[in-house]
C-alpha cells in the first residue's frame, strides 16, 4: 500500500507519491478488517470539539502544514475582553443605581455615573496603548518603574502634597481629580518582580540573590501601610508573595520574610491605628458596636440576605438609601447581591474567576519567563482584590477599603485595572505568535524537494 500525502496550496490537497515517513508504513499496511467496527471491540473515543479540540493544521508561507497551538491563547484573549467589558458595563449600571440618591447632593443623579464613565474610557484607552507596547520594554524599565512607584508613595505622605481624607493621606488632588498612587503600586511591583525573577543571571533559589525583590516588596507594602491603607498593603503583600513563589523563590524564604514583617505590622496597626483596632474587635464580635465600627458589616449583611436567590430587582434595593455607607464604592457587591440576588452575585464571581483562568492560560503559553510571571501577577492582582472585597462585604475578614475591580466607583482603580488588562493582552499577542511559529518550526520536513507536507 503506497502512502499518499498532500501538498496544501490553498485550493486543496494534491496527491503525490513519496514514501511514508518512518513509523507510518506498518500502520498503513494493516488489513482493513482491523479498523472495521466489531461488537467485541470498544469503539474509539470521539475526537473532542470546542475548547478540548486538538490543534488544527495551519499553513506557512510555503503551503506546508503544521499544528497551530495558538488557539487556547486566542480563546483566552477573547474571553478576557468579553469578561472585562461585561464587568465594566455592569459597574456603570450599578454605580448609577447605587449612587443616584447621593448624587442629588451634587446637582444631578448622574454625577457619579458620568465621572465613572469618563474614567472607564480613560482606562480603555490605557488598555489599548499598553496593549500595543511590547511588554519586554516594561521588563527592561523595571528599575525606573519601581523607583517612580516608591517616589509617588513617599510624596503622597508629605503634608501639602498628598490630600488627607478621613484620617488617611492616600490621594493626589489636582484639577478636581483624585489619583491614588497605591493603585499603580500594584503594577509597579508586579513588573519589577517579574523582570527581576526572569533574569537568567540570578538564581531565585538563592535567598541572597532575591534580597532586592524582598526589599522592594517590603518597602512598597510599608509605605502603603503608612498612609494608612492596610487593605491595599495586605493585597500587595499577597500578590508579591505569589509572584515570588511562582518565580522560584523558596517557600521557606517567603515564610521567613513574612514572619519578620507581619508581627511588626500587626502590632503597629493594633497600637497606633484606632480604627484598625476597632474594626478587628467588631469583626470578632459584630454585636459589640453595631452603630459604630460594626455598622458597615451589619448593613452589608442585611443587603445580601434581603436579596434572596433572585434579588429584589434592579433599582429596587433599599440599603443604598443612606443605610449602607460607601454603597457605590467598596460595598457595591452588597448592592449587587440585594438587587440581583445570589444568582447575580455568583455570575460576578464567575466572571472574575474567568479572568483569572484566562490570565493563567496566557501565563502558561507565554514565550518567556518574564511574560509568564507578568501575566500571572496581573491576573492574581485582579482576582485577589476581588476576593478580598467580597470577603469584606460578607464579613469573612475585617473591613478594609478595597474597591471591586471594574465594578466599584473609582478612577484610579479603573485606569490601573485597564493597564493590567493591557499587559495581559500584550503577553497574549506574543504568546499567540510564539505558538504558531513554534508549531511551524517543529513540523517534520518530509520530501521538501517534491513539495510535500511539512
Amino acid at each position: 500500500m503506497q502512502f499518499e500525502r498532500g501538498h496544501f496550496d490553498g485550493a486543496g490537497l494534491a496527491a503525490t507519491s513519496t514514501p511514508p515517513p518512518q513509523g507510518f508504513s506498518g500502520l498503513l499496511d494493516e488489513p482493513a478488517e482491523r479498523f472495521a467496527p466489531s461488537a467485541g471491540r470498544p469503539r474509539p473515543a470521539p475526537v473532542p470539539i470546542g475548547p478540548l479540540a486538538p490543534p488544527v493544521p495551519v499553513a506557512d508561507s510555503q503551503g506546508c502544514l503544521a499544528l497551530d497551538d495558538s488557539r487556547p491563547v486566542r480563546r483566552a484573549e477573547a474571553a478576557l475582553v468579553v469578561l472585562a467589558a461585561a464587568l465594566a458595563g455592569l459597574g456603570l449600571v450599578m454605580v448609577y443605581d447605587a449612587s443616584g440618591i447621593l448624587a442629588e447632593r451634587y446637582g444631578s443623579t448622574t454625577y457619579f455615573l458620568v465621572r465613572q464613565a469618563a474614567w472607564v474610557v480613560v482606562g480603555a484607552v490605557a488598555l489599548l496603548v499598553v496593549r500595543s507596547v511590547d511588554y519586554h520594554f516594561l521588563v527592561r524599565s523595571r528599575r525606573s518603574i519601581v523607583l517612580v512607584t516608591v517616589a509617588l508613595l513617599v510624596l503622597v505622605l508629605v503634608p501639602g502634597v498628598g490630600a488627607k481624607l478621613n484620617g488617611a493621606r492616600r490621594w493626589f488632588r489636582f484639577l478636581g481629580l483624585s489619583l491614588q498612587p497605591s493603585d499603580f503600586a500594584k503594577l509597579g511591583l508586579v513588573v519589577y518582580l517579574s523582570g527581576f525573577l526572569a533574569d537568567p543571571s540570578r538564581s531565585p533559589r538563592d535567598w541572597r540573590a532575591v534580597l532586592p525583590c524582598l526589599a522592594a516588596t517590603g518597602v512598597v507594602v510599608a509605605l502603603v501601610a503608612l498612609e494608612p491603607d492596610l487593605g491595599t498593603a495586605a493585597l500587595l503583600g499577597c500578590v508579591g508573595a505569589s509572584v515570588l513563589f511562582a518565580g522560584g523563590v523558596r517557600l521557606r524564604v517567603i515564610a521567613a520574610a513574612c514572619a519578620l514583617v507581619l508581627p511588626v505590622g500587626a502590632a503597629y496597626a493594633f497600637v497606633r491605628l484606632d480604627y484598625a483596632r476597632a474594626r478587628l474587635l467588631s469583626f470578632l464580635d459584630p454585636s459589640a458596636d453595631p452603630l459604630g465600627a460594626g455598622y458597615h458589616v451589619r448593613q452589608s449583611l442585611i443587603a445580601l440576605s434581603s436579596g434572596g436567590v433572585f434579588g429584589r430587582g434592579l433599582g429596587r434595593g433599599s440599603q443604598k438609601l443612606f443605610f449602607l455607607p460607601e454603597a457605590h464604592t467598596d460595598f457595591i457587591f452588597a448592592i449587587v447581591g440585594e438587587e440581583l440576588g445570589l444568582l447575580g452575585a455568583l455570575l460576578v464571581l464567575a466572571a472574575f474567576a474567568g479572568i483569572v483562568m484566562c490570565a493563567l492560560a496566557i501565563s502558561r503559553r507565554a514565550p518567556d519567563r518574564a511574560g509568564s510571571l507578568l501575566a500571572l501577577g496581573m491576573g492574581l492582582w485582579i482576582g485577589l482584590q476581588a476576593a478580598l472585597n467580597v470577603a469584606v462585604v460578607t464579613a469573612s475578614v475585617p473591613t478594609k477599603g478595597l474597591p471591586l475591580p471594574l465594578v466599584s466607583y473609582g478612577g484610579s482603580s479603573a485606569v490601573a485595572t485597564g493597564i493590567a488588562l493591557g499587559v495581559l493582552l500584550n503577553v497574549a499577542s506574543h504568546a499567540r505568535g510564539f505558538g504558531r511559529s513554534l508549531a511551524l518550526a517543529q513540523a517534520p520536513q518530509w520530501g521538501a524537494s517534491t513539495g510535500g507536507v511539512a
